[in-house]
């Protein structure tokens, strides 16, 4: 019973404080491992990165309920009706997770239910608390967090109703064994080793010819004839290319970069960064004007302690978060793509992209679009590859053993039938066919969702045959 007395009255206490710590410790992990997720295939990591995406808003809806229920946000706990703002900012996620699988997308309309119940609950707790009717400054500073939190939290439903379109492009196509035959394309000996400062030509590639997946996995669009662009790709390098859009496909599905890279989405980012620098900057002053007022000759403001620091908590923390999100959208592909398509003059735009450009190049900025999950059949698959140099030992050693096996058993059966090499040839062109068969004929909400779980090889071959496609002459 002596037990149960100390966690009721520590849950007295800390009731409302340690799920608000908890609310931004949750955003501070999904921001790392969702970039993980990316990099490492394992079971252990998928089940944390879901645990913290369920329970990241479990978290600061309940805390919003709780806060609307209360009565104790007034005299020394009148800080925690300010904490309300920072929950509809951690509602809004982090930038490089928003959905954990394809069918979150789908329900956008859900997500903004939830956006006009969850705002109400918070304008709620802020009209019952004594903040607004006060002249201090934490009146001001309360309002603009209430603000960048409602527009970070849109910003986020307006990316899953941007990825929700329903992905129907490829499931009504005929399959065309001509386009097949193209698929196996080999490639000249320069292009079999591209030197390192090629792969950033290639990621502009995939940029540009992004509307190609686009069109395969989202549904046809309005876009630009890339015929032209993809005849002069050939062999590996389209693979390259290939395996980079499959990459940013992931992001166009599971990240907010569709819409960061946006004229509004880089609004949200100033505004956001700006508006939480200011509500810092005010709160602090508050602090400091209030304790002149009331207690000259003591340090005391007349607030809890605790409260004061969870308050800085979650204000420096919201910061150092809006930085990191404001360099990663700064340094991504996405904006070195943006800046390169208008640096066709020596103007501001050419400065620049090459000063990103540099910079990309400096931190070996090449290598972060790789996903060591999505790593495939480079080596042993006519050079196809979907993944992460460097991360991918997992699936080569499967791979290569998996080769090595059908190789062998493929020899032994040629030497005891006495079967010549164009049986192998014809095995290997069959089981060329049936792999573009199935990929091209794999609806595109199946080859979405993959990209989820790392993708296929599957999912890379309908990218090829679309590309292939493409560029195939129509009769």
């Amino acid at each position: 019973m002596q037990g149960v007395a100390v966690l009721t009255n520590a849950w007295k206490h800390w009731g409302l404080q340690a799920p608000v710590l908890l609310s931004f410790t949750l955003q501070v992990v999904l921001l790392v491992l969702a970039e993980f997720r990316r990099r490492i295939d394992s079971g252990v990591l998928r089940l944390l990165v879901w645990s913290a995406y369920m329970l990241a808003d479990a978290t600061a809806i309940y805390v919003l309920g709780h806060m609307s229920v209360t009565s104790s946000t007034s005299g020394k706990h009148e800080l925690m009706a300010f904490w309300a703002p920072f929950l509809l900012l951690h509602l809004g996620g982090q930038d490089n997770i928003t959905a954990y699988a394809v069918e979150d997308n789908q329900l956008w309309l859900r997500h903004l239910q939830m956006l006009a119940v969850q705002v109400a609950s918070a304008g709620y707790v802020l009209f019952e608390s004594p903040i607004i009717g006060s002249r201090s400054l934490l009146r001001p500073a309360t309002i603009v967090m209430f603000m960048v939190g409602v527009l970070k939290y849109g910003e986020r439903v307006w990316t899953l109703k941007c990825a929700s379109s329903n992905p129907s492009g490829n499931n009504y196509r005929s399959f065309d064994r001509s386009t097949a035959s193209a698929f196996g394309l080999s490639s000249s000996p320069s292009q079999q080793n591209p030197r390192p400062q090629d792969r950033e030509a290639f990621l502009l590639i995939a940029h540009q010819l992004l509307d190609a997946p686009m069109d395969l996995l989202k549904g046809p669009s309005t876009f630009l004839d890339v015929h032209h662009g993809t005849s002069l790709i050939h062999g590996e390098d389209l693979y390259k290319v290939a395996e980079m859009q499959l990459s940013l496909m992931h992001d166009v599905f599971y990240t907010k970069a569709d819409v960061t890279h946006s004229w509004y989405g880089l609004c949200v980012r100033v505004v956001s960064l700006l508006g939480t620098a200011a509500s810092l900057l005010l709160f602090h002053l508050h602090l400091v004007g209030r304790r002149h007022r009331q207690h000259p000759s003591k340090d005391d403001d007349g607030y809890s302690r605790v409260d004061v620091v969870i308050s800085y908590v979650l204000l420096l923390g919201a910061i150092v978060l809006e930085i990191i999100s404001a360099l990663r959208a700064i340094f991504s592909s996405w904006t070195f793509a943006f800046l390169d398509q208008r640096a066709q003059e020596r103007n501001v735009w050419h400065v620049l992209a090459g000063v990103v450009g540099s910079l990309r190049q400096l931190v070996h900025a090449t290598d972060w679009w790789r996903s060591s999950k999505t790593e495939a059949i480079h080596d042993n698959c006519v050079g196809v590859s979907t993944g992460n140099a460097g991360d991918s030992s997992h699936y080569k050693k499967i791979l290569d053993k998996g080769t090595q096996l059908g190789a062998k058993l493929i020899d032994d059966k040629l030497e005891e039938s006495g079967a010549s090499t164009p049986m192998l040839e014809l095995i290997a062109h069959v089981w060329m066919e049936i792999l573009c068969y199935v990929g091209y004929r794999c609806s595109a909400y199946s080859l979405a969702k993959q990209l989820g779980s790392g993708g296929e090889l599957i999912t890379i071959a309908a990218l090829l045959m679309e590309h292939i496609r493409r560029r195939t002459p129509m009769p």
